[in-house]
């Protein structure tokens, strides 16, 4: 039986959910406490602008080295919102996606419901 968790990566659909964060979010960049959340957002983005990548072993490596960095990015994105009290169901969703188009789907599924998805939500994997 396969593992519900388990996805794929997926880093052309992490950018894309990335950028719906950032528009649901609607920061107020104007306000310094959605500043540094703002950034966060933008280097995330940065990161995971969608590239082709090659499947030669120092790109593996490479591959590794975006996973890792945009796993930290996304958990401080998580730590932001729940911080600022930014949260709602659909950005818990999207925190959720995001952690799964980088097959961190069980942390994801767990750091979703500090930005506010709902425990009872029929998409959350089972």
């Amino acid at each position: 039986m396969t593992d519900s968790f388990e996805q794929p990566v997926n880093l052309p659909h992490a950018a894309l959910v990335t950028e719906r964060t950032r528009h649901r979010l609607h920061l107020d960049l104007s306000d310094g406490s959605h500043v540094q959340l703002g950034a966060i957002i933008e280097r995330l983005d940065t990161l995971l602008a969608p590239t082709a990548v090659a499947e030669s072993h120092s790109e593996q490596q490479d591959r590794e080295l975006l996973y890792c960095a945009a796993a930290d990015l996304a958990r401080a994105l998580v730590f932001g919102i729940e911080e600022l009290g930014l949260g709602d169901p659909g950005i818990g969703q999207a925190a959720r996606k995001l952690f799964e188009c980088l097959a961190l789907g069980r942390e994801g599924a767990a750091l979703s419901l500090r930005a506010g998805e709902s425990p009872d939500s029929p998409q959350r994997p089972r």
